[in-house]
């Protein structure tokens, strides 16, 4: 019982590990670094948005990043990768939701802006964060999307168009980096988990199936999507 108990513990923890959050000025992205953190992980959270002090989560460190600007995330990557000789996981926190108000009304322009937005950056981040998960000798890029894309919304097509290509980048970005050891799954979030339980004012659930999907106890899991609906939590590779 003791050898087991050591063992799991060893398999659960991310003890020594390196992660890069996105969105982390965000509520969901600060839950997202905190749960690392808590885990044993060292993690950088980055965002375009000023990080306010009274969001900042304990056990991370944060850096000011233009993820559209594939340099400067490129920039951050190998700031990480110097100063902790490695780099283990990224998570691609992004946009849950739709949110095109600020975007051209005309349906081509908002198309192009929504796929650059949500698709082309994730696509970006995930393979230029994969070079130095691949130096580092394996890891895990899990991306949090929402469950929009499954049931569709008539008023979001760019947006349900551009999660569903994700899901399909995700397979095929699992394929393609095995060979080096990295691990590509989509958490897929239902309604009732976009937002933090009243009570405890955090993603609990969400939080937790990122640390599983980052640790090396799911290390036979990639190209999955996991949903997170209510309490429910099921798998599926496509």
């Amino acid at each position: 019982p003791d050898d087991m108990s050591k063992y799991l513990e060893q398999v659960f923890s991310l003890e020594g590990q390196n992660a890069i959050v996105t969105s982390a000025a965000t509520e969901l992205g600060g839950a997202v670094v905190r749960g690392l953190a808590q885990s044993g992980a060292i993690v950088c959270g980055t965002d375009i948005h000023r990080f306010s002090e009274s969001k900042l989560s304990q056990g991370g460190f944060y850096i000011r990043c233009n993820l559209d600007h594939a340099p400067q995330f490129q920039l951050l990557c190998e700031e990480v990768y110097r100063q902790y000789s490695q780099l283990d996981i990224l998570i691609n926190v992004g946009e849950i939701s739709a949110s095109t108000q600020d975007l051209p009304r005309n349906l081509v322009n908002n198309f192009r802006q929504t796929v650059e937005r949500q698709l082309k950056t994730a696509v970006r981040t995930s393979r230029t964060a994969a070079n130095y998960l691949k130096q580092s000798g394996g890891g895990s890029i899990i991306n949090i999307i929402s469950i929009k894309n499954a049931v569709g919304f008539p008023t979001d097509f760019s947006y349900i168009a551009t999660k569903n290509a994700l899901l399909m980048m995700t397979k095929e970005l699992s394929l393609e980096l095995i060979k080096d050891n990295i691990r590509v799954n989509n958490i897929v979030l239902g309604s009732s988990q976009a937002a933090p339980d009243p009570e405890r004012n955090d993603w609990q659930d969400l939080v937790k199936t990122v640390v599983y999907l980052a640790t090396a106890g799911s290390d036979s899991m990639t190209g999955q999507d996991v949903f997170l609906v209510g309490d429910r939590v099921s798998t599926s590779s496509g």
